[in-house]
């Protein structure tokens, strides 16, 4: 909601301090925060981007008045924000190589049924198998050249509609 103060803070990328004995300032604010008399809501950032918000409820008086102390706030920010996006970009490597990983085993089980002395139809579903599983394919088919210059012949399919392959 545009109106919140969550949403305020993640726009300006600046931490807001919040009175909530303040009836306008109650109004905009989290449920969480019902029972709190003041609040900082801080952005995480790098220096372009809010990556996420750390919420404080305070019951007690607002401690954090002075410029020194509010740029220790912002201080913290930053190094909350950068630590935050370092986090996301090693899980997502993390992921990417999983996904690589899981590729090159299945590249690995293809060239492994190749290389096997087995007959030529059972390769071929084989392999149409593997690089259906490769591509998240749910269909597919392997036509193999005759003789006859352009001449097709269907030899595998897998979940293709028999009017599609005649």
């Amino acid at each position: 909601e545009s109106s919140s103060p969550l949403w305020h803070s993640a726009l300006a990328g600046k931490p807001l301090y919040l009175n909530l004995n303040l009836p306008t300032e109650r109004a905009t604010a989290p449920a969480f925060l019902d029972n709190m008399g003041h609040a900082i809501i801080i952005p995480l950032k790098t220096s372009n981007q809010v990556h996420g918000l750390l919420c404080l409820g305070l019951s007690g008086p607002m401690k954090m008045t002075t410029s020194v102390e509010r740029n220790l706030i912002d201080a913290i920010s930053d190094v909350a924000g950068n630590a935050l996006y370092r986090a996301q970009v090693v899980e997502t490597l993390e992921q990417r190589v999983r996904d690589r990983t899981q590729m090159l085993y299945l590249v690995y089980e293809i060239v492994a049924i190749l290389n096997k002395p087995i007959h030529l139809s059972e390769m071929l579903h084989n392999v149409l198998d593997g690089m259906m599983e490769v591509v998240s394919g749910s269909s597919g088919f392997i036509h193999l050249i005759k003789d006859d210059p352009g001449a097709f012949e269907l030899e595998v399919e897998r979940n293709v509609p028999e009017e599609a392959v005649n």
